[in-house]
């Protein structure tokens, strides 16, 4: 599945911080919290991210564990 550029750049950040907030992430790449919610969300759904209780990001196992076996 090919993801839009903008969600490929989320997804860049993310692998290459580890963690991030996701109100960090909405400060990084200039956009409204609410907007970085969309864009997460969808992340999310996708399977490729997982957000814990404090808002902060990362990849999900399950995206982990597929890229490893690539």
């Amino acid at each position: 599945m090919e993801l839009p550029p903008r969600l490929q750049d989320i997804v860049a950040i993310i692998r290459e911080r580890g963690i991030i907030n996701m109100t960090d992430l909405a400060l990084q790449l200039k956009v409204s919290p609410k907007t970085m919610k969309g864009y997460v969300r969808e992340l999310i759904r996708t399977g490729i991210v997982e957000v814990d209780d404090e808002g902060n990001v990362k990849i999900s196992q399950k995206s982990n564990e597929s890229l490893k076996r690539r």
